[in-house]
């Protein structure tokens, strides 16, 4: 019977290009540090990795978020019967990160 572990994955070369970034072949000193590892040390670290990746693409997309979510807020606004319209319903006054006032809702 085969005992399949991270050795045994490490022969195919699309676990590699899965593990590394740039597709290199993993270092035997990379090999002999995960095969020292208890099971939950490698969970813990391939949670680090995941959870600073998606750190990382929301950093990237939090601008378009933050878009969305104004726009949001003025649809609601106007819904709940402030302003004329969409175009009419706010002001936006504030910068990103500024911590002050992002806009002047006008209510009819």
């Amino acid at each position: 019977m085969t005992h399949i572990d991270r050795k045994f994955l490490t022969r195919y070369p699309s676990f590699n290009q899965f593990i590394n970034k740039s597709g290199e072949e993993t270092s035997e000193n990379e090999k002999t540090k995960d095969e020292n590892q208890t099971p939950l040390e490698l969970v813990e670290a391939n949670y680090n990795i995941l959870k600073n990746k998606l750190e990382d693409a929301i950093r990237k997309n939090f601008k378009m978020f933050s878009h969305f979510f104004e726009r949001l807020i003025v649809q609601l606004l106007v819904a709940r019967g402030y302003g004329g319209s969409v175009k009419d319903a706010v002001e936006a006054i504030g910068k990103l990160r500024d911590k002050g006032v992002d806009g002047i809702a006008q209510k009819d």
